[in-house]
């Protein structure tokens, strides 16, 4: 009869140079990352009301605030999420809904690896943080639980970078 948290984080588009990003790639990732985005917050505030609130984090990249290679596309929709996810705070706030965003940087696992031109880029990445590694799924996850959690209270329309530095080292 209602629900507590809503983690967005269905992502769908094309690695590749914009040279080769046709417009159905682009709508495929515009439809995926930002409609399905704003459909399934407006079901999921719907759902919360009836609790009297609840937390909403969507997730994005430090791709959207600059260039990393054959991440064009998506760097321009998780552009998209983020204004999404500080309108969605702003008005669902009354309702008692929090919005944050969660950017991670590039994380090991299956995405990772198909990355053109992986091996090059993933060990050009660790260089630039400063622990010599990238993300895991659990540093995301965790992060993530912390902000559905009780006791966080003053977060809303963040956008909270994760990357072990490499965004303030440049990509």
């Amino acid at each position: 009869g209602g629900l507590d948290f809503l983690v967005a984080n269905a992502s769908n588009g094309m690695l590749a140079r914009l040279e080769d990003i046709t417009p159905d790639d682009w709508e495929k990732a515009f439809r995926t990352n930002v409609l399905g985005l704003h459909k399934c917050a407006m079901q999921a505030a719907a759902l919360m009301r009836r609790r009297g609130g609840g937390k909403i984090v969507t997730l994005s990249s430090p791709a959207s605030h600059g260039y990393v290679e054959y991440f064009g596309c998506m760097g321009a929709v998780k552009a998209a999420v983020e204004s999404l996810t500080r309108s969605l705070a702003i008005e669902l706030a009354p309702d008692n809904i929090q919005v944050n965003c969660v950017s991670p940087g590039p994380t090991y696992g299956e995405l990772l690896n198909k990355w053109p031109d992986s091996e090059r880029l993933i060990a050009q990445w660790e260089r630039k943080t400063a622990y010599s590694r990238l993300c895991e799924a659990h540093d995301v996850s965790h992060f993530i639980a912390y902000l559905l959690s009780e006791p966080v209270k003053m977060f809303n329309g963040s956008v909270l970078v994760m990357d072990g530095g490499i965004s303030i080292s440049s990509f």
